[in-house]
């Protein structure tokens, strides 16, 4: 195919001549197992006048009608106000990302609220009143998470001093505070076993017999659990950054993704040959994907591209449906868990391989095993193995 860049043969190693297959857990953490080790890789000195909250006379324009989907406006006007050029404002507004944006302007619009009651400049913020208006989200019942994300939206507004706002003494004791008195918790305390949906998988089969709905599922859910990746990562997959190594799909990711840092090189997604098990070979199961839309796509070079008419590219929340739509059928209760749980359902699933936590971290984008400790290492859920029942009948029923 035109868009298939081959590497030079010399620079293919040579494929694995092992053999076999395994079932259950154990052939579940092979698969996962197998795949990631193939992974190569000045306050604004201008106050508000005093007005009635109802009248809104004396309030800034510029910050009541700008405070909106950029959440950026609050911190626009500090910077205007320190003197700043708008390129200059420009560049620096461009550090947050569009995800912190619409977080903090969630924030602004509250904190710009709770000024105008108090007649205050909500561009000048004061520890005393930044711990008020925290002091009531704990009161609303947020969690720390919530509350420190507010806080970073608030210390924003103090960009151009030494020490912003969030950074003061009694903030930061304030915040520990609120760790202890409701630390955060993450959203699984188990996460599910992947074994019944690489049987689902497996069951997916022979691909000539798929139609282009069933295939596209097939790959896409493989795809999530053998690279471990974020939706917006699989979105971001692309046959102009594609290279067939003849062994393996190999996708560069030149965009920014969550993971992305200064001195990072770009993010690379690998879709090995899978020797042990044709069923569940990313890498045949792609070339088939690619042979089978070839036609289709027109000049669309995103990978995951609509299976019905027009076969345009896709969106994360599209991606996000046919996971949970495999999920499903595979018996997995979409009720709990997300699409984004494929993550911590194949590492977890990879660790219990025993594969160690580097190969996990790397393959997963994680510069921290406390990140994956934390958040995505979980027990995998298992089914009941009639214990109970047993106990239940050791006894005549009188």
């Amino acid at each position: 195919m035109p868009y298939h860049r081959q590497s030079p043969p010399e620079n293919r190693p040579g494929r694995s001549d092992r053999g076999g297959d395994c079932s259950g857990m154990a052939d579940a953490g092979m698969v996962l197992q197998a795949a990631f080790h193939d992974h190569s890789y000045a306050k604004a000195p201008t106050p508000f006048a005093n007005s009635s909250a109802s009248s809104g006379e004396g309030r800034s324009p510029s910050i009541s009608q700008q405070t909106g989907p950029t959440g950026l406006s609050c911190i626009r006007e500090t910077l205007k106000t320190a003197g700043l050029q708008p390129a200059t404002i420009a560049v620096v507004l461009a550090s947050w990302r569009n995800s912190t944006q619409k977080q903090y302007s969630t924030y602004h619009t509250q904190w710009v609220q709770f000024n105008r009651h108090q007649n205050e400049n909500p561009l000048s913020p004061t520890a005393g009143r930044v711990l008020a208006f925290l002091t009531t989200l704990h009161q609303r019942g947020l969690g720390y998470s919530a509350i420190n994300t507010a806080r970073s939206a608030i210390s924003a507004l103090t960009c151009t001093e030494e020490r912003p706002v969030g950074n003061h003494p009694l903030v930061k004791r304030f915040m520990k505070g609120i760790y202890e008195l409701t630390p955060p918790k993450s959203r699984y305390s188990s996460i599910w076993d992947v074994s019944p949906v690489l049987d689902y998988l497996r069951s997916q089969h022979p691909l000539s017999a798929l139609d282009l709905k069933l295939l596209t599922f097939k790959l896409v859910m493989l795809v999530a659990l053998v690279t471990a990746q974020r939706l917006q990562t699989l979105q971001f997959l692309n046959l102009r950054n594609m290279t067939d190594e003849g062994f393996a799909y190999v996708f560069v990711i030149p965009n920014h993704i969550k993971q992305s840092r200064p001195g990072l090189k770009n993010h690379v997604v690998r879709l090995n040959h899978y020797p042990h098990d044709e069923r569940l070979c990313a890498y045949h199961i792609l070339r088939c994907y690619l042979e089978r839309t070839r036609l289709l796509r027109g000049d669309t070079t995103q990978l995951f591209i609509s299976h019905a008419r027009p076969h345009k590219a896709v969106s994360r929340d599209t991606l996000s449906r046919w996971i949970k739509a495999v999920m499903l059928q595979s018996g997995i209760n979409t009720a709990v868990f997300t699409a984004h749980s494929t993550r911590a359902a194949s590492t977890s699933a990879a660790r219990a391989a025993q594969l160690p936590v580097p190969r996990i971290l790397e393959v997963a984008g994680w510069s921290s095993e406390r990140t994956f400790a934390q958040f995505y290492k979980k027990d995998i859920s298992a089914p009941d193995n009639g214990f109970a029942a047993h106990v239940l009948r050791s006894t005549k029923v009188p």
